[in-house]
């Protein structure tokens, strides 16, 4: 079994996830339930998500290692 190793590099979103985001792959709901894509959100708003610095989690191992490691990261 592979060990995974996790180098730490501040949001807890899936990278792949941030990125299908900021180009408009998919909408997240806002306050109201509405769905929102990025380009149709404030200019400020995208360009405070744009600007805000990431935390990055690099992870090697088997895809059941690495999901278990998500849940753990994803409750703290």
């Amino acid at each position: 079994m592979k060990s995974r190793t996790c180098g730490r590099a501040a949001v807890r979103i899936h990278s792949t996830s941030f990125g299908r985001y900021i180009t408009n792959k998919f909408a997240v709901k806002d306050e109201n339930g509405m769905e929102q894509y990025f380009s149709g959100i404030a200019a400020t708003l995208q360009r405070k998500i744009l600007e805000t610095e990431l935390t990055i989690y690099e992870c090697e191992g088997e895809e059941p290692e690495i999901k278990e490691w998500f849940k753990t990261i994803n409750i703290e």
